[in-house]
């Protein structure tokens, strides 16, 4: 899954198309974000304190989000599915508050 796969899966998923183009990728960022800290975190708990630790330290040099979100998918194989299961929880969380 790359930035543009995860971007146009939860534009469907949260039903964003009716939007502009600018309020779209405003929300997708914002979204994005919070999946990916989500994904994160329950990845660290899955982790070795050894793995910890060496994520910790590419974390600490690499800060593009791009950059770590692909890092996270290649080294990672878990991490993909942690995000898929976070995209239908926000879509769940967004469903309710919607209706």
């Amino acid at each position: 899954m790359t930035n543009i796969a995860l971007g146009k899966k939860l534009a469907e998923r949260l039903d964003l198309e009716h939007m502009s183009e600018g309020e779209r990728t405003a929300v997708l960022e914002r979204f994005g974000i919070l999946i990916i800290e989500s994904a994160v975190g329950r990845l660290l708990l899955a982790l070795t304190d050894k793995k910890v630790e060496e994520l910790e330290l590419y974390l600490n040099v690499h800060q593009d989000i791009e950059d770590v979100f692909e890092y996270l998918l290649n080294n990672y194989p878990v991490f993909e599915d942690i995000v898929e299961e976070e995209i239908v929880a926000l879509q769940g969380e967004a469903a309710a508050v919607i209706s």
